[in-house]
């Protein structure tokens, strides 16, 4: 992580259920913090905080984007295909990822779990986080993060309806606020 990013890391207050003003904490205007090049800053609607890596997949990488009920914890998901260059880029992310971190997660290495995860991001609020299990080599994936069916069905028109008027982007984490404070 770069000092400046550190920085506005350690500026930034994350607010539970308000994503809205933390922007202009760190001097984001005009949407530069969806820049898909930079390490940025960000915050969830739990309050929690994250710097994440330069993007990996974008939305207009998406193909189809559907709400769906999972089938194995019966909460609903947001079920994503992506094109050949998104399902190249996710796969190699997730297997650099999962070969590089894994192994010292599961041996309760904290720093190693939080690097080992991508943030979904959506108009630069993260949406939800994955803890990488394997390499996502087949271009499908779920968003999990326990929505609604409303919701669900919300993001995943977003993600659909072509090129997006948000920025969806996934991104590793260069760390978070539990491992910033470890």
């Amino acid at each position: 992580m770069n000092h400046s990013t550190l920085a506005l890391f350690s500026k930034l207050v994350c607010t539970p259920a308000s994503t809205l003003p933390w922007e202009g904490q760190v001097g984001y205007i005009g949407g530069n913090f969806d820049n898909p090049a930079a390490q940025v800053v960000s915050c969830d609607s739990s309050g929690g905080k994250y710097v994440l890596g330069a993007t990996t997949v974008r939305g207009i990488q998406i193909t189809d984007a559907t709400a769906r009920q999972s089938t194995t914890s019966n909460q609903w998901a947001v079920m994503l295909t992506l094109n050949r260059a998104g399902t190249v880029a996710l796969s190699a992310l997730t297997s650099n990822l999962y070969n590089a971190y894994a192994s010292a997660g599961r041996g309760g290495d904290q720093n190693d779990v939080v690097l080992d995860t991508v943030a979904y991001v959506l108009d630069g609020n993260v949406i939800s986080t994955a803890r990488i299990e394997g390499p996502i080599p087949g271009g499908k994936l779920s968003i999990q993060a326990g929505f609604t069916r409303a919701q669900a069905q919300v993001l995943a028109a977003q993600l659909q309806g072509g090129p997006l008027p948000v920025e969806f982007l996934i991104s590793d984490i260069s760390t978070s606020a539990a491992s910033a404070s470890s």
